[in-house]
């Protein structure tokens, strides 16, 4: 009875940040993780400025905006349980994520079809068929993101055992804030570019911004394949685990996805 705290505070000790960095399988999600989270805000900042630029957007007003995230968010409210519960249930962990990643920001480069879907309108006025379509697109945008977050979460936690958990956490949240403080400037930047470089015809530089930030949505999409091409391997995490902590083994192979359900 005595050995046990002895033991655990050793294995404690043990757990510092060069140490997850080192475990390969955790700083594969780790990475995956600070790039979606970077991705998520970029997307979230470019489309405040695409709807309200006149010369390369919708040119609409802060309330028009508002209608359409309230659109959104009550697609997101009836979609939500099912992408986050049954995608899981379904397809597994792995499966779900890359589902994910496909359908959140890849989908970012439909967005200014909506100037194609609101032509010959009044400046400043928006059509309610786009109003539709910019929240269902929105939407789906922030359900994917949901079950992108949620599985990397889950998946993440299981690469350590169980007492390393709270540090790899720890710098899990302090990575993704790093990249959500980076987006912003990023989407600023690289959107007062492509309309100030000349180098696009309106309204052709927004379109410009999505694709950019859709070709880095599929290098998500390929670091998330990777994740559950690695994770596929027989004994990739388990033995590792189980060399720091007998008695916390995580089935990471087929078995996994089986265990992260709701």
């Amino acid at each position: 009875m005595d050995e046990n705290p002895d033991r655990e505070s050793n294995n404690e000790d043990q757990v510092t940040v060069s140490w997850l960095w080192n475990r390969d399988a955790t700083r594969r999600h780790l990475l995956a993780y600070w790039f979606y989270s970077f991705l998520v805000v970029s997307v979230d900042e470019s489309f405040p400025l695409f709807c309200m630029s006149v010369s390369s957007g919708l040119g609409i007003t802060e309330s028009q905006i508002g209608n359409i995230l309230t659109g959104s968010g009550l697609c997101y409210v009836l979609m939500q349980y099912f992408a986050v519960t049954k995608m899981v249930s379904k397809f597994g962990a792995y499966n779900a994520m890359l589902i994910g990643t496909l359908t959140s920001v890849p989908l970012a480069c439909l967005m200014p079809f909506s100037l194609v879907l609101n032509k010959g309108s009044e400046p400043g006025e928006l059509r309610v068929g786009v109003l539709v379509y910019l929240a269902i697109i929105y939407s789906i945008l922030r359900v994917s993101g949901t079950v992108v977050f949620s599985t990397l979460n889950m998946t993440t936690n299981r690469t350590v055992p169980f007492h390393a958990r709270a540090t790899m956490n720890g710098f899990s949240m302090l990575g993704g804030s790093l990249g959500k403080a980076l987006g912003p400037t990023f989407a600023g930047t690289l959107f007062a570019f492509s309309v100030s470089a000349g180098a696009f015809k309106p309204p052709f530089e927004s379109v410009n911004v999505f694709c950019v930030i859709s070709l880095l949505g599929f290098i998500l999409v390929a670091m998330a394949q990777n994740l559950k091409v690695h994770m596929d391997k027989p004994n990739n995490v388990n033995q590792k685990t189980c060399e720091m902590d007998n008695n916390v083994c995580s089935s990471m192979d087929g078995e996994s996805d089986e265990r992260l359900t709701f």
